[in-house]
């Protein structure tokens, strides 16, 4: 898997690969043990790497059953609600950064900040990224539009 996210220039290197799996696997774990909360993803790049390993549909499910004893379900955003099912508590970034702090015992990471890890040598995914603007002032870009929210 890691040489398909250097192939689709996710990740520019296999070690930049190997750290941005890592977190999605951090990130699986943290929704997992605390399956009260619905945790968004805060990051472009991190779920682009859980969507590659998604597509890696052995090693995932293999994965999910070794740590997690079932199949752990990527639910997107937008997906509609499913009935009868439970209601979570929201999530916040401030949340999750506490959280993932408490629990690894170590800084959140700067690939959790879209705005400091996604470059133009990286490719991302992003079905908002068409209804954005990007606007240049005195040599500095900014984002705006829907996808902005995602550059924190």
């Amino acid at each position: 898997m890691i040489e398909r996210l250097v192939k689709d220039r996710i990740v520019g290197t296999a070690d930049e690969g190997e750290a941005l799996f890592a977190e999605a696997k951090k990130f699986l774990i943290l929704s997992y043990t605390d399956s009260d909360v619905s945790w968004n993803m805060y990051s472009t790049r991190v779920d682009e790497v859980w969507h590659q390993f998604v597509l890696y549909t052995s090693q995932y499910i293999g994965f999910c059953q070794r740590y997690f004893g079932e199949y752990l379900h990527h639910n997107p955003s937008n997906a509609p609600e499913a009935p009868g099912r439970r209601e979570l508590r929201p999530s916040t970034f401030e949340g999750f950064r506490a959280r993932y702090e408490s629990f690894f015992g170590e800084p959140l990471p700067d690939v959790w900040l879209d705005g400091r890890s996604v470059s133009l040598s990286h490719r991302v995914f992003n079905d908002n990224a068409g209804r954005s603007q990007v606007s240049v002032e005195d040599g500095m870009a900014t984002l705006a539009g829907p996808a902005a929210g995602l550059m924190s």
